[in-house]
C-alpha cells in the first residue's frame, strides 16, 4: 500500500495519489504558515483519517453484531502544542509544532441499547488508524537527490 505525493510548484500545494484505491488528494498549509488554505492541512487530513476509520470500525461492527445504526457522525478536534514565540525562523516554528491530543465525539442514532454502545465504542477505540497513531509507529525516511535535466 503506498501514496505518492508531489508538491504542485507554488506554494505548499500538493497532491497525493493512492496507489491502491486510485484516488487523488491535495493538500495545503494554513495561511499563518506560509500556506494558501486551498485544501486541507496535513493535520486536517490526519484528523479525517482518525474520524474516517473510527466510524468504519463501528460499521463494520454494527453489520456483525446486527446493530442498528440509522446515522454516525465524528467531531474530530486536536489540540496542539503552543508555538515558541522566541523562534528565530518559520522552519523553527513549524518543525516544533505538533499535535499533543485527538479528541472524537461520536453520535450514533439508533435503537441502541448499552450493550451494542460498548461494542461500538470498542471498535471505534480499535480502529487501525487510531492504534497507529497512538502506538507511536517510527517512519523511516531517505531523501533521493536528482540533478535538473
Amino acid at each position: 500500500m503506498a501514496v505518492k505525493t508531489r508538491w504542485l510548484g507554488e506554494g505548499y500545494k500538493s497532491e497525493s495519489y493512492d496507489e491502491a484505491g486510485g484516488h487523488r488528494l491535495l493538500g495545503d498549509e494554513p495561511e499563518e504558515i506560509g500556506g494558501e488554505d486551498t485544501a486541507p492541512s496535513p493535520f486536517s487530513l490526519l484528523q479525517t483519517s482518525v474520524g474516517n476509520c473510527a466510524m468504519g470500525a463501528m460499521l463494520r461492527a454494527a453489520r456483525d453484531e446486527k446493530i442498528p445504526i440509522e446515522a454516525l457522525e465524528a467531531d474530530v478536534a486536536i489540540k496542539m502544542n503552543r508555538l515558541d514565540e522566541s523562534a528565530t525562523s518559520h522552519f523553527t516554528v513549524t518543525c516544533d509544532l505538533r499535535m499533543t491530543e485527538i479528541r472524537m465525539r461520536l453520535r450514533v442514532t439508533g435503537d441502541i441499547n448499552e450493550e451494542q454502545t460498548s461494542v461500538l465504542m470498542w471498535a471505534a477505540e480499535n480502529c487501525p488508524v487510531g492504534n497507529t497513531i497512538g502506538g507511536g509507529v517510527p517512519i523511516t525516511r531517505e531523501i533521493e537527490v536528482i540533478a535538473p535535466s
